[in-house]
């Protein structure tokens, strides 16, 4: 990244300080730990005015970020190509109670959700439908856990009875 590229007005400074620290914060609320060190120190490079400081950061971080990303779009393939590797049984119908962990990891924004999601995710397929599993999956993709709690909840209240269909 050009060093020219990171001199810039006192404004410049405290909005790329503040994009950082919005960053470090979300990072932080995911857990990915790296990312969140990586954009606290960039944050602390920008509000000290220090561009090459602040350069070499950002590209540290940009790296990290594409590492984080490789590795999500990874688990994401591997668990929906192996939906054999789930730890969900896929007989019979799906009891809301055997949701509630889920549904709590969802509702507490733990990012261990994904991979209970993606385990549930044949199950949820099956009863829900392609189009509603489809919606979960883009929120779920977006991290959008209240809302994915809130709609496996009411989706699920709305099944109906064991044999009623």
């Amino acid at each position: 990244m050009s060093r020219s590229r990171w001199r810039t007005s006192p404004a410049g400074w405290t909005a790329r300080a503040g994009r950082l620290h919005n960053l470090k914060g979300s990072a932080g609320t995911l857990g990915a730990k790296s990312v969140e060190r990586l954009a606290a120190q960039a944050e602390q490079a920008c509000r000290a005015g220090d561009a090459t400081r602040a350069g070499n950061l950002v590209a540290l971080l940009a790296a990290q970020l594409q590492a984080l990303s490789r590795h999500a779009d990874e688990f994401i393939v591997e668990h929906e190509r192996d939906p054999a590797s789930a730890a969900v049984p896929l007989d019979g119908d799906l009891d809301p109670r055997d949701l509630a962990p889920l549904i709590d990891q969802l509702r507490s924004s733990d990012l261990s959700a994904l991979q209970r999601f993606a385990e549930w995710a044949p199950e949820l397929r099956r009863q829900l439908g392609r189009e509603a599993y489809a919606a979960l999956r883009e929120q779920m993709d977006n991290l959008q856990f209240a809302e994915v709690a809130a709609a496996l909840t009411a989706q699920l209240l709305l099944q109906p009875a064991a044999g009623a269909g």
